[in-house]
């Protein structure tokens, strides 16, 4: 073996070097630089997918037979538990005001009622009322930020701020928050963009989320199902399909509400705000955090 004692000439050090701070960043560049939030999101789910898996074992064995599809396809796996998983991030616990739940800890508010608690709400970091700032510009006619019903960016881009973005004199500081509708709305943006088909179900007051789920079944043959998802009581049912694609998804319940709900979640405009989303460094590292921790629980 030859040794070289002398120094390398500077061409070979200079692109010796260029190519360890290439892979450098080719392996650490997601933690250490923004990423849109849908590449994020879904990186997420795959750098933690067997963890996952063992988190969810039960809830994705019981979905899979109450439809019939075999729990140990691998594409099965993959379609109940990511849906699943955005379900554990997104969620609350309960229609309560400040009731906190789901991995990020994301805030329940009532909305449109006397008195409206969201005129309690302040903005950080100057700590303005939102009662008293204007709305954001694309939601120009409401009156105040408290009175704007928030729409999947406005949800998310909160949700995946680098900060606390508002305070509670009596729930403390917290990132996004919303109610049933404004969740659901979020959630069912994500699902669409990933590929699944999906409605927002109105029924009573309440709304809730179901995901059209087909794959592989017991018996070897196709079998398609409806996970039942709620956002707000942190539940999540599943049964087998049991009427024409075309009309489960019609079937959203009574009134103008939810078909607006739908039509806003799906809509070009909501769908190219939230993909421009960019997740910064110190929000992944938190996010990346509060999953952790949930994974260890």
């Amino acid at each position: 073996m030859r040794i070289f004692s002398e120094p390398m000439p500077l061409p070979y050090i200079w692109i010796h070097r260029r190519s360890q701070v290439l892979a450098w960043l080719l392996l650490f560049a997601p933690l250490a630089f923004g990423e849109s939030l849908l590449p994020f999101l879904e990186r997420l789910h795959a750098d933690n997918r067997l963890r996952i898996a063992k988190k969810l074992s039960r809830e994705h064995q019981e979905i899979c037979r109450r439809m019939e599809l075999s729990p140990e396809d691998s594409a099965n796996q993959a379609r109940i538990l990511n849906a699943l998983f955005l379900h554990r991030l997104l969620t609350t616990s309960a229609p309560a005001d400040g009731a906190r739940g789901g991995i990020l800890e994301s805030v329940y508010f009532w909305h449109w009622v006397t008195p409206n608690p969201r005129h309690q709400i302040r903005r950080l970091p100057d700590s303005a009322l939102l009662a008293k700032c204007k709305p954001h510009p694309q939601h120009a006619m409401y009156r105040s930020w408290a009175d704007m019903d928030r729409t999947p960016d406005l949800f998310l881009a909160d949700m995946v701020s680098d900060r606390p973005r508002y305070f509670h004199p009596d729930f403390g500081s917290f990132f996004t928050f919303g109610w049933c509708s404004e969740r659901e709305m979020a959630f069912h943006l994500l699902l669409v963009r990933m590929g699944y088909t999906a409605k927002i179900k109105f029924q009573g007051n309440h709304v809730w989320t179901e995901v059209l789920i087909s794959g592989k079944g017991v018996d070897g043959t196709t079998k398609t199902g409806i996970l039942r998802v709620d956002n707000t009581f942190d539940q999540v049912g599943a049964q087998p399909l049991d009427k024409p694609v075309a009309a489960w998804l019609a079937d959203v319940g009574p009134g103008k509400d939810v078909v607006a709900m739908n039509a806003k979640a799906r809509s070009p405009q909501q769908l190219g705000r939230v993909e421009s989303l960019e997740v910064e460094a110190a929000a992944k590292a938190r996010i990346g955090a509060q999953v952790g921790a949930w994974l260890e629980d």
